[in-house]
C-alpha cells in the first residue's frame, strides 16, 4: 500500500499494516520452531542387524544399533562402539541422508566364541563407517555405502 492509500483511507492502511505485521511475525516463529525442533530421523530408536553384507550374523551374536538425534551406540557381537560425548556425530536425516562422524570408540574386549565374531566384529565397525544413505523399507532399516550397496539391514526392536 502506497502513501496516497494512506492518506486516502488511514483505517483501511493500519488493518493492512497489522495483517502485514502478524503474517511477519508467524513467518519468523514457524522458521525458529522449525530451527529449534528440527525433523526427527526416521531413522531414531533401537535396531537389531538381520543381515551384513547379505549374510546374517553368526549364529549366537546379536549385532544392535541405537540410533539418537545425533549421536550413537552400537555392540558389535563382542564390543560396545560409540563416540565420545559432543565429539562423534550421528546423523540420519529424513531425506535419507546417513554418516557418523570420527571419533568412534570401541571397546577391546577380545572375543573367541562363537568362532568368526572378531571377524564379524571389525567387518560390521567398517561397514557402519561407510554408510551414506538409509532408508525405512517395510519396517527395515536398511543403510547403503557409496556406491548404494546395501551393507546393512536391521530390524526395529520392540
Amino acid at each position: 500500500m502506497d502513501g496516497a492509500a494512506k492518506s486516502e483511507n488511514p483505517r483501511l492502511y493500519d488493518l493492512w499494516m497489522w495483517r502485514t505485521a502478524t503474517v511477519a511475525i508467524l513467518i519468523v516463529a514457524a522458521v525458529a520452531f522449525t530451527t529449534a525442533c528440527g525433523p526427527k530421523s526416521l531413522a531414531s530408536g533401537e535396531w537389531t542387524l538381520s543381515m551384513l553384507d547379505g549374510s546374517p550374523p553368526i549364529t549366537g551374536t546379536e549385532i544392535s544399533l541405537e540410533l539418537r538425534d545425533t549421536s550413537f551406540s552400537s555392540f558389535d557381537g563382542c564390543n560396545k562402539l560409540g563416540g565420545p560425548s559432543g565429539q562423534t556425530e550421528l546423523f540420519a536425516k529424513p531425506d535419507g541422508a546417513f554418516g557418523i562422524s570420527n571419533p568412534v570408540e570401541r571397546t577391546d574386549i577380545g572375543c573367541d566364541t562363537p568362532p568368526g565374531v572378531m571377524e564379524q566384529a571389525e567387518r560390521y565397525a567398517r561397514a557402519l563407517m561407510s554408510g551414506i544413505r538409509y532408508e525405512i523399507v517395510g519396517g527395515r532399516l536398511e543403510i547403503a555405502d557409496l556406491e548404494g550397496v546395501v551393507r546393512f539391514v536391521f530390524l526395529k526392536k520392540e
